[in-house]
């Protein structure tokens, strides 16, 4: 708004310099046809004194009364061609005195708004200054978390594949506690079978009488320790089916801790392609923000040129107003001449009308 105000005046300026320049020139022509009016009244004065003398000494009165009566109607002429010339160059003074005061209002209003527009830049350069530093900051703080982002990717990655790694060992686990299930359950059979010997020998034993008492209480023995093998069967089989229970909520653990990894170093991919995206921005805003200071460095130049050209316009424009009063007030001093001169001629004329009526 400021600089539509200071074009404005700018405009108004011009207009005022463009109609004193037309001023100047009509009023410098008509002072070329003053100056050739002068020049003929100056001749017609000097004629008529020269007839004015001759008239004293003349013996044809009305001859000489005629030719005064002429010379006095050409100075007549020529008076009234410096009173239309002294006329129009008063009106090309009013006309410059005119746009004199256009040029100093407008001057000010430039003024005024120059000092808006150099608050206006100041507070512009200073705005863009802080917004350089902090697009700075922004862009150091950017590329520290693209860092860390890449690092955590790493990090991520590494974790995924140990994830991967220890689920082919629970693999590997799982393998191992189907083996020892088979092995519990291949114990078991024996267990049963030794079981069923051991019936068998107690029954050999119990028909063979006093001869397998011996052999009775080894099969007692023997029926024992399969029946403490099956039982420490069963343990194990339910230990291996606890392991087996354990291995699988593992393996689900760390399949799922596998999917979230893989999932979450994509999210920080994306996190660093937007980073690197958001840093190329920044750059251009820092380029911006720089544009925009030195723009305003720039502006804040221009107008001190042109605040100081303002104060020559309106210097100028005083100097005017006063070069323009003067010439006015010398104007109607030469107006007022040229009406005393008219009367004194106009007594000249009637007096040589009386001198060629007597």
């Amino acid at each position: 708004m400021a600089a539509v105000q200071a074009q404005k005046g700018s405009e108004l300026i011009a207009s005022a310099a463009e109609e004193q320049g037309a001023a100047c020139e009509e009023a410098t022509k008509t002072i070329v046809q003053q100056s050739q009016a002068l020049n003929q009244s100056e001749q017609a004065a000097s004629e008529l004194s020269e007839l004015s003398e001759e008239l004293k000494n003349s013996t044809n009165i009305g001859k000489s009364a005629e030719e005064v009566a002429s010379a006095a109607e050409e100075l007549s002429s020529a008076v009234e061609e410096i009173n239309r010339a002294s006329a129009q160059i008063m009106t090309a003074l009013e006309q410059i005195s005119r746009g004199a005061a256009q040029q100093a209002s407008a001057s000010q209003e430039s003024a005024a708004a120059m000092a808006q527009i150099e608050k206006g830049a100041i507070l512009a350069q200073n705005n863009s200054q802080t917004s350089v530093e902090r697009t700075r900051a922004i862009a150091d703080l950017l590329f520290t978390n693209k860092a860390a982002i890449d690092t955590l990717i790493e990090g991520v990655r590494a974790s995924a594949d140990s994830a991967r790694a220890s689920r082919d060992q629970i693999a590997a686990l799982e393998q191992i506690s189907r083996r020892i299930d088979k092995i519990v359950d291949a114990i078991t059979t024996v267990s049963i079978q030794t079981n069923m010997l051991a019936v068998n020998g107690s029954v050999e034993a119990a028909r063979a009488g006093e001869f397998g008492k011996g052999f009775a209480v080894v099969s007692t023995d023997i029926r024992n320790l399969a029946r403490d093998s099956a039982e420490n069967a069963d343990r194990i089989k339910d230990t291996v089916k606890a392991i087996q229970d354990t291995i699988a909520t593992v393996r689900l653990d760390l399949a799922e801790i596998t999917e979230a990894a893989v999932v979450e170093m994509e999210k920080n991919r994306r996190i660093s392609v937007n980073l690197d995206s958001i840093a190329k921005d920044m750059k251009d805003v820092l380029k911006d923000n720089e544009d925009i200071l030195s723009g305003s460095a720039q502006i804040t130049d221009v107008v001190k040129e042109v605040q100081a050209g303002v104060e020559e316009i309106a210097a100028a424009a005083t100097q005017a107003t006063k070069s323009a009063g003067e010439a006015s007030t010398a104007a109607h001093q030469q107006s007022k001449g040229a009406e005393q001169l008219a009367a004194a001629i106009e007594e000249i004329a009637s007096l040589a009308d009386e001198l060629q009526s007597g």
